[in-house]
């Protein structure tokens, strides 16, 4: 039989015939339900794959598949690739000749090579009986950079044969069996692997743990403690015994020259967008099985691998496995014994549907972008998945002809055209378009992202993933509109009240206006526990964690509790005029002092919102609220109060392709222009068209001594109305929350609240959200937090997958330039950091900061207002 071909396929019934019958299905130990609640906890990029090895019964699948639940167990995503699972699938078109043997081989250690490239520790459990295949397997790996570590399973024929679970052994012995393994056939033990399990006399527990061990020692998986060894004791010891464990090393030399040759020469390997160091960041935040194939067919320049690269990024980002296979790629490496004949067209696609289903099977959303011209072909793809029950959508990229070979970005309609390409489809090969897919995307006019976001919105109708917001959809809003207004005014009239400060009508309005979606109220307990311990809190469907870093909560004085618990709702006033009604409370206890440290990292009195804290109710009150109109301050700053869903509009009208937001509640220096600008030119050098700066400053509460917020907005304008920042591409607007001074643990929330405004890109400074700590004597630099960690924080915080945190540049006032500039540690000596004490001082004895500091309309108002303290 040529293992290039499916030799006893049958193409009229589009089905492949088992050829190999000794071959019995294994289950995986790991559900699809187990995998979907524990992958992806363990963090980095742990993709490899470990080749076990041995006579068959040498105990090779036992330990692969105890191996991978342990490894899912602890959120390390595995997978199993046994050789009869393979055998009834992928490979069923092989036998057991020498030939078909190499290719079994060579197939599967193509497959666990697409595996370990998604960031899967492949778990490959195969007798595999000749070295020469076993290191093809390695350079196959090798040469993609991948880990391989080949597993001797070392166990005697007498002992696999006393076990012979299957019966193979005895049928080899009646004659039954040709070519067997250990019987008929020679086995070739490893000379040099990287592991040697012996399994005689050890439990699978035990012959796993070796190979776990393993893992642990090349830095694979992070090391635990094992069952039989100690807890680190500090005890002096008089006599050191020093134990090493000699691993074996690699041999990467290939023994024989097993090699595959290409045929297919008309291919151009594809580049992931999704980087291993990505996968590795964001896999498996998003738990719940989501494993499922979308087969994107269509002509070649339809767009099809683009936009299949540009949704495995976008589900990677967001915590959910995903991997592509593409046409070209997989005919570098798995299907590369392949042509381009009707015949050969046809196992390209069953392989490839192999492939996919298992996959989908290891939770994985497969995103296969294939010509595939037959529909024949394509019905065979999604059966090969309806058998193992798996979710299969077919999706038609519809380009028409004329726009794909105007695309031509390969040069291949040119070289169809000209004869030098055979069977091209479009030119000389027809192509069959479906008939009922499960989704049409029509390229022409539309953008690579504008054509992703229907594929996505197709997994969120099949409830594959999450439902998240779109940019042109809504952030949900708590006010009461329309008919339910009136009745809601007459209602809370006859409710009883409960006054609310001024802090807290601000925490109202950031409810209210959708910055903390999706919380729909003030916290209830579940979601306060949440937020204090893992700074996130469950979505709607409680498939995602949502980051949010702050409590917003709603305290209350002992007497209210007792007046107001039991009621089935309250209004809540301000100044004696409802301005909510909060329905279904549940009232709770205020640690005050657990909350405090949890929060800000200390508990110090001095604090200013400690300080609040500490004086207010001892419980709290959480509930949905419903806000009886929109919350106006009538301070003339209002028509700067624009809410998320007005600056999504606003940024729709702008056609911004990218917006970036900075924080701030101090005022504008040139330093933060600077700033500000390096970030626009490094967004415009990455192919954005018009990105748009949010010029965001708080506008909550905020300490005595912060400058206020009157006085911030009339200097940020100045700086706008003198050109310092392009007015054409800046959005000044409000940010109506409280500042709490807590540092790393708040700018996760300015970032959250940004993004839900519609920010993709967030500038963080340093020392965000930072303040002197209230014991200067407490730390050598007098702060309370690092000045660097909130920035590294952002970077690594959870729930924050659709904004990007931009490089932050120290700027300084460079005394050599007279003006603002990025500070070079080579010349520090021409830096001068010029802090508010400086400015104040500046202010208060009517001199002028450098030149080229700060704009000098902009001082004037600043020092403006420092003169007015110093008269006061």
């Amino acid at each position: 039989m040529s293992s290039g071909t499916s030799g006893d396929c049958s193409k009229k019934q589009k089905t492949c015939l088992q050829v190999a019958t000794n071959v019995t299905e294994q289950k995986h130990h790991v559900t699809r339900e187990i995998r979907g609640q524990n992958l992806g906890i363990c963090r980095g990029f742990r993709g490899c794959t470990l080749w076990l090895t041995g006579l068959s019964g040498a105990g090779k699948t036992s330990i692969a598949f105890e191996l991978e639940a342990y490894l899912v167990s602890r959120g390390i995503p595995s997978y199993g690739l046994d050789g009869d699972n393979v055998r009834t699938g992928l490979n069923k078109d092989l036998g057991f000749s020498q030939a078909d043997r190499e290719e079994n081989i060579r197939r599967v250690a193509e497959v666990a090579k697409l595996f370990a490239d998604s960031g899967v520790v492949a778990v490959c459990s195969f007798v595999s009986p000749f070295a020469d295949d076993r290191e093809m397997a390695r350079k196959i790996h090798k040469d993609s950079d991948l880990k391989f570590f080949e597993v001797f399973i070392d166990t005697p024929l007498a002992v696999c044969e006393s076990r012979d679970v299957k019966g193979l052994y005895k049928k080899a012995r009646e004659g039954a069996i040709q070519g067997f393994t250990g019987v008929t056939q020679a086995y070739e033990p490893p000379e040099t692997p990287d592991l040697v399990v012996k399994t005689e006399g050890l439990s699978i527990r035990e012959s796993t743990q070796k190979v776990i061990e393993l893992l642990e020692n090349e830095h694979v998986i992070p090391r635990v403690l094992h069952d039989t060894e100690r807890v680190a004791e500090l005890f002096v010891c008089s006599d050191n015994n020093i134990f090493t464990a000699r691993m074996f090393t690699n041999n990467n030399s290939v023994n024989g020259g097993v090699q595959c040759l290409q045929v297919a020469t008309n291919v151009t390997e594809q580049k992931h967008h999704v980087t291993r160091e990505i996968r590795g960041q964001n896999l498996g935040i998003c738990r719940g099985f989501r494993g499922c194939t979308l087969w994107l067919t269509g002509l070649s320049g339809a767009g099809k691998t683009s936009i299949a690269f540009e949704l495995e990024a976008y589900l990677v980002s967001r915590g959910i496995p995903s991997y592509g296979l593409d046409g070209d790629n997989v005919r570098t490496g798995l299907n590369k014994d392949l042509g381009f004949s009707q015949a050969d067209r046809e196992e390209n696609i069953r392989r490839v549907a192999e492939v996919a289903k298992l996959f989908a099977d290891s939770g994985v959303v497969a995103v296969c972008s294939f010509v595939s011209p037959f529909a024949d072909d394509r019905e065979m793809a999604r059966k090969i998945h309806k058998d193992s029950d798996l979710k299969f959508f077919e999706v038609f990229i519809d380009t028409p002809l004329a726009v794909c070979e105007s695309r031509d970005v390969k040069g291949l309609y040119k070289k169809a055209r000209e004869g030098a390409i055979q069977g091209f489809t479009g030119v000389t090969q027809a192509y069959e378009p479906p008939e009922t897919p499960d989704l049409v995307v029509k390229t022409e006019g539309l953008s690579i992202r504008e054509s992703t976001q229907k594929v996505i919105e197709l997994l969120e109708n099949e409830h594959v993933i999450p439902r998240v917001l779109h940019d042109t959809e809504r952030i949900a809003e708590l006010f009461v509109v329309g008919n339910k207004k009136v009745a809601a005014l007459a209602e809370a009239k006859n409710l009883p009240a409960l006054a609310i400060t001024t802090v807290e009508l601000q925490w109202l309005q950031i409810l209210s206006e959708g910055w903390a979606s999706p919380l729909k109220g003030f916290m209830r307990e579940k979601e306060y526990l949440q937020t204090l311990h893992f700074n996130c809190i469950l979505n709607n469907q409680e498939t995602m964690r949502d980051n949010q870093s702050v409590p917003i909560v709603l305290s209350v004085n002992e007497l209210d509790k007792e007046r107001l618990d039991g009621m089935s709702a309250i209004t809540l006033c301000y100044d004696s005029k409802p301005v909510a009604i909060l329905r279904r409370p549940e009232f709770y206890y205020q640690r005050k002092e657990e909350r405090c440290c949890r929060q800000f990292g200390t508990n110090n009195p001095n604090h200013p919102y400690v300080k609040f804290i500490h004086e207010s109710g001892p419980h709290l009150v959480g509930g949905e609220v419903e806000v009886l109109e929109r919350i106006r301050w009538n301070d003339n700053l209002d028509q700067y109060r624009l809410t998320p869903n007005e600056l999504r509009e606003k940024f729709r009208e702008m056609k911004a392709d990218a917006v970036f937001a900075f924080q701030l509640r101090n005022p504008i220096h040139n330093g933060h222009a600077l700033l500000m600008q390096d970030c626009r030119r490094q967004l415009l050098e990455r192919g954005f068209k018009n990105p748009v700066l949010l010029l965001h400053p708080l506008g909550g509460w905020t300490k005595d001594d912060d400058v206020p917020l009157p006085v911030r907005m009339a200097q940020h304008q100045a700086v706008l109305d003198a050109g310092v920042l392009d007015r054409d591409h800046t959005v000044l607007a409000i940010f109506p929350s409280p500042m709490m001074y807590a540092g790393p643990t708040e700018v996760q929330w300015h970032a959250k609240a940004r993004m839900n405004a519609g920010a993709t890109f967030y500038i963080v400074g340093r020392d965000p959200a930072g303040m002197p700590h209230p014991d200067a004597n407490m730390y050598p630099d007098k702060n309370l937090y690092d000045g660097t960690h909130g920035a590294r924080v952002l970077k690594m915080a959870p729930g924050l997958n659709q904004i990007e945190i931009l490089p932050f540049k120290v700027a300084a006032y460079d005394k050599i330039a007279q003006k603002m500039a990025f500070f070079e540690p080579s010349r520090k000596d021409d830096f001068l950091f010029i802090s508010g004490t400086m400015m104040r001082g500046f202010a208060r004895n009517n001199e002028l900061p450098p030149t080229g500091f700060m704009e000098p309309n902009a001082w004037k108002i600043l020092a403006q207002y420092y003169q007015s303290l110093q008269k006061k």
